[in-house]
């Protein structure tokens, strides 16, 4: 197979770590290289070599904009970006160039690579840019990398996302699999240490924090939902429930909980004196987030859910659920409420109304707007509190009246609304309701 002439574009971060790969001498390409983070080396002496050119900087560019330096000075059609964490393998000559140009035998074919992976962010797959080839002819459509990634982490799915939308196709050469973290295997004869550079405190400083930075300037770019999704989901979510004496419900109300779609929660019980067995409950196995707590004496459920709920906060919960005792949510329950919350401060729902023995019913004679009314929130109560999730702002200086041995949750939902805190109504039902 007779090779077409390709430029080769190695972003160096480190020397002393690129100068421990033993790469096979190339066939005449266009070579350039530019350091990316702070490194302290000087530049090598100027070489004769007429199939290799050297970019330099003294300043660290970040892998962006280092690497456009590099593809600027390119001459060939096919420019391949090969990482400094790699190491190419025993092979014969040629094999992973050969294996990247086939990919182009599809005139579709913008980007040959040797791995795809999912982006959550984005939900679509790209190519992992540690060794691509790029026909020019997309870099003419669609530009360069974008440098507003700074160090590096998420140019390579934003320009593949690009790349995608102007029509062109994106082949994996290789059956690569991830084997780890770290490293990849397969059939294309290559080894990479993932990440090998940025993991230097001495190279990279707060990379962790630049990769999350990276993902939410990506969804700001490319999806909006997901940062929203994202920084809700992030938050801790504290469940709230006060029981007395009802131990034939209280399992699946755990159950319920424990099954929740997304992560954060923590599940805080008081138990108000029961007499009827509770303890049972501490035989629920494999539950890290249940927290229990007992009462010497019945005080009822409005001091238990004030109690659970200064727990909460001083535990660093950032909003709370209540489900009662003998209520049910959906598995995606909370993740429906984050996703309908958006900027409000309390999001709740129409439950589905059940009798004892698991039968839907129909609802009591309380008219439920679909957008929340405050006016008629005066007249009756259309809040179900086993439907709702709150910030935790809205419990700092207002509590549920334990005077009160009914409406307690209806008297909080005035003052709140009074108080300006807003309300939405998520308009889909994950609550079960026993009546």
């Amino acid at each position: 197979m007779r090779l077409l002439p390709f430029s080769l574009i190695i972003c160096i971060v480190s020397v002393s770590f690129c100068a421990q790969k033993e790469t096979p001498a190339p066939p005449p390409i266009a070579e350039v290289t530019t350091p990316t983070v702070p490194t302290t080396p000087t530049p090598p002496t100027p070489t004769t070599d007429t199939t290799r050119k050297l970019v330099w900087s003294d300043e660290p560019l970040g892998y962006p904009k280092a690497t456009n330096a590099g593809i600027k000075e390119a001459i060939n059609d096919k420019i391949i970006l090969l990482n400094n964490d790699t190491k190419l393998l025993n092979q014969s000559r040629d094999q992973w160039l050969q294996m990247l140009e086939s990919s182009f035998e599809n005139s579709s074919c913008g980007i040959s690579c040797v791995v795809k992976e999912f982006s959550m962010v984005v939900s679509q797959q790209f190519a992992v840019f540690f060794c691509v080839m790029i026909d020019r002819k997309v870099f003419d459509k669609i530009g360069l990398l974008n440098e507003d990634f700074g160090t590096g982490s998420g140019e390579d799915i934003e320009f593949c996302v690009r790349a995608i939308k102007s029509g062109f196709t994106i082949h994996q050469v290789s059956e690569n699999q991830k084997l780890n973290q770290k490293y990849y295997g397969g059939n294309f004869p290559i080894y990479h240490f993932g990440e090998g550079t940025v993991h230097d405190k001495d190279l990279v400083k707060d990379w962790d924090y630049i990769f999350v930075s990276n993902k939410f300037k990506l969804a700001k770019l490319l999806n909006e939902s997901w940062k929203n999704m994202k920084l809700q989901n992030d938050k801790k979510i504290a469940v709230i429930t006060p029981v007395h004496n009802d131990i034939n419900h209280i399992f699946n109300a755990v159950n319920c909980v424990k099954v929740q779609s997304i992560d954060n929660v923590t599940h805080y019980i008081y138990d108000d004196a029961s007499d009827d067995g509770f303890e049972k409950i501490t035989e629920i196995s494999g539950i890290d987030n249940l927290v229990i707590f007992r009462g010497e004496s019945k005080k009822g459920q409005s001091y238990g859910r004030n109690f659970l709920i200064e727990k909460a906060i001083a535990d660093g919960c950032d909003l709370i659920a209540f489900l009662d005792s003998d209520d049910i949510w959906a598995p995606d329950h909370l993740k429906q409420s984050l996703d309908a919350k958006q900027d409000n401060n309390i999001v709740y729902s129409k439950p589905a109304f059940i009798n004892n023995t698991g039968n839907v019913v129909l609802p009591v004679n309380i008219p439920i707007p679909n957008i929340f009314v405050g006016k008629q929130l005066l007249h009756n109560n259309f809040i179900w509190i086993s439907s709702v999730l709150a910030d935790k702002e809205c419990f700092i200086d207002n509590k549920f009246d334990d005077n009160l041995n009914s409406v307690e949750d209806w008297d909080l939902w005035i003052r709140l609304h009074e108080k300006q805190f807003s309300f939405i109504n998520k308009d889909s039902i994950s609550v079960q309701y026993l009546v």
